[in-house]
């Protein structure tokens, strides 16, 4: 998945990356939290079949999403885990948080409590943050190139999740203010609001979709992960969707102040580092993710391609490895703070 903000970037610049690259502005965020997810992927994990229909029930849900948020101009950023991340640019008069207000609350009235059958059902906590937001490239190792977003309002996410009961969406301080008093909510502590409704909705924005040409869609390929890319182009889309037994290997970095200059150098240097240390043991960088609880970084080893019998112990190895790494670039930028957790 690329952001439609990096397909805009390539269609006017379809040159690969070639450098780390920050995109800055003021906006909001919106995070979906999903509830059921978990209990959907047990329930169908139990027989053959399973995996094709919790394919076809999750691409119907977050299809519907999707069409939402595109719907009311946001830009999905990123799928983690069981959450879903877009955000809106601010283009005056706070319509960043007006427009992912409207978005949230008709998220809710359609897809809440949607029922899946077998007594499954699935909802949402959605919880909206405002403020600076940045959209950056990093990486770059063998080619391979990471979207990630980061800014104070994603710090302020995992607090509003922690208010929020299913069904709700829940804003910061900062975009109930920009709100303007302009809707109905109810006060939950350390100034967070539970958004009922909007006293004066506005039209919804004019979206017009934008596909990259030949140029710009061999940009994009740097974005998307080589075993995703190696199906694709062998038309194996179909087969997507699989159980598998895999190892992974999750790390947590601190150290990185993203209030501070140089900030996205730092981020660009780890996460080179890590997809160099991972690619060395034949495993595959997935994602790197900036929340509330700092700057996440998700490996796999076991995956179509890149699988193999003793792939446990290669990501141990590179778990291991890893504290060397680091202690590398804090070597080269004469600093203590750069450390991870695994």
């Amino acid at each position: 998945f690329v952001p439609d903000a990096v397909v805009r970037r390539h269609a006017r610049d379809p040159q690969p990356p070639s450098a780390a690259y920050a995109d800055r502005f003021h906006g909001a965020v919106l995070m979906a939290d999903i509830i059921g997810y978990t209990a959907l992927t047990e329930r169908y994990s139990r027989h053959p079949e399973g995996v094709e229909q919790l394919k076809t029930q999750l691409n119907d849900f977050f299809g519907r999403l999707n069409s939402v948020i595109f719907g009311y101009g946001g830009d999905i950023i990123s799928f983690a885990g069981d959450s879903v991340f877009a955000v809106w640019r601010d283009s005056g008069e706070h319509a960043a948080v007006r427009s992912a207000a409207q978005c949230a609350l008709e998220a809710q009235r359609t897809l809440d409590r949607s029922d899946l059958g077998e007594s499954l059902m699935l909802r949402m906590r959605i919880v909206i943050a405002a403020g600076e937001l940045t959209i950056a490239t990093v990486g770059g190792h063998d080619g391979k190139w990471e979207c990630v977003t980061t800014g104070e309002p994603l710090s302020r996410i995992g607090g509003g999740v922690a208010l929020a009961p299913p069904g709700s969406v829940v804003l910061d301080a900062a975009a109930f203010e920009q709100l303007g008093g302009a809707c109905d909510a109810a006060a939950l502590p350390v100034g967070y609001q539970m958004l009922s409704r909007l006293h004066a909705p506005a039209a919804l924005p004019v979206v017009e979709p934008h596909a990259p040409d030949g140029a710009a869609a061999t940009a994009l390929r740097a974005y998307i992960a080589p075993p995703v890319l190696e199906q694709l182009d062998a038309g194996q889309s179909d087969w997507l969707a699989e159980f598998r037994r895999v190892s992974t290997m999750f790390v947590r970095v601190a150290g990185i102040d993203y209030r501070a200059d140089g900030a996205l150098a730092r981020l660009d240097a780890v996460t080179r580092a890590m997809q160099e240390e991972v690619a060395r043991h034949e495993g595959t960088f997935h994602r790197v993710i900036v929340d509330d609880k700092g700057t996440n970084m998700l490996c796999v080893w076991g995956i179509p391609g890149r699988s193999h019998e003793d792939d446990a112990a290669r990501a141990l190895s590179a778990a291991l490895a890893l504290p060397d790494k680091l202690r590398a670039l804090r070597s080269e930028e004469h600093t203590s703070e750069l450390q991870s957790r695994l």
